[in-house]
């Protein structure tokens, strides 16, 4: 059985889509564990009244924190209450293709070595455009697909599934770290477990103006995504798992942007990824941080 956990907050609408695209789903081994934290939009109502009969059948659970304590709590909390095999997670403005569950079921049923696997999906802006998130990446597993997690690649949260052993062994989300929760997550699994990737699109994923990353600003943005490469540091240390000069140098020049227009920052992390892998110096991206910085 798969346990998929939802964690909303003040989205009553967009969680109407979110769960319904579960119920469509041709893999019906599962169970909806809904953690509504804190919200006042009137969620608590809605469930209750339009999700009863499937609260009394048991197919959907409905936790609510009496205080707002953020996505990478109720996830955490999703897990501990889960009964299945595997645990799926669904942001409450995204939404699954009806073969989600099936198709990344099958992948970890026939890869019993792989911890978390992946599939491909589409992201869907305001305006109606739509884009295939991973173009060019083939369906498959083992270290290249380890190494694209370690370096900030597969990092949506509504497109992957954990084994329920990958929780009892490394834990769930570090709290304090949203909206880059999945980032730190999944680079942790990578170092101990194997990875598998479907390049099938199963997900939807939301682009819009009301979501977690935009209401945030960049500086404070840039500050989290600064304290997951400092987490990500130290449990390569602590799993005995090196990071290579080439992910560290992509770390570095993405916190480098991140923080602009502070400019000592950018040049602190950007004189680091030079330092960590020299023929970076080379890259599109690198070339145009040194031309923000000296000019």
């Amino acid at each position: 059985m798969v346990s998929v956990i939802i964690s909303t907050y003040n989205r009553c609408n967009l969680l109407k889509r979110a769960i319904e695209s579960v119920l469509r789903q041709t893999y019906k081994g599962y169970e909806i564990i809904i953690i509504d934290d804190a919200s006042n939009d009137g969620t608590s109502k809605i469930i209750n009244d339009s999700l009863k009969p499937l609260i009394d059948k048991g197919t959907i659970r409905y936790y609510r924190n009496e205080t707002n304590r953020e996505r990478s709590f109720c996830r955490n909390l999703g897990m501990k209450e889960a009964k299945g095999e595997y645990f799926a997670f669904l942001d409450d403005d995204d939404e699954w293709l009806p073969n989600h569950l099936e198709n990344l079921v099958k992948f970890l049923d026939d890869n019993p070595d792989v911890g978390v696997a992946f599939s491909n999906c589409y992201e869907v802006f305001e305006d109606g455009r739509k884009r295939l998130f991973y173009a060019g990446i083939k369906t498959g597993k083992g270290k290249w697909y380890r190494d694209l997690c370690i370096d900030r690649y597969f990092i949506t949260g509504s497109a992957y599934i954990i084994r329920g052993e990958v929780y009892e062994k490394l834990g769930g989300f570090k709290e304090g770290l949203e909206p880059s929760e999945d980032r730190e997550y999944l680079a942790r699994i990578a170092m101990n477990y194997n990875v598998g990737y479907s390049h099938i699109p199963t997900v939807c994923k939301r682009t819009h103006s009301g979501s977690y990353a935009h209401l945030r600003l960049q500086k404070e943005l840039a500050i989290v995504r600064e304290k997951v490469w400092w987490e990500i540091k130290e449990n390569s240390k602590r799993f005995s798992c090196p990071l290579k000069p080439r992910i560290k140098c992509g770390w570095l020049l993405h916190l480098s942007l991140n923080f602009l227009p502070d400019l000592d920052k950018t040049r602190h992390y950007l004189m680091k990824a030079l330092k960590a892998y020299p023929p970076c110096v080379l890259w599109m991206s690198t070339l145009r941080l040194l031309l923000r910085v000296c000019l």
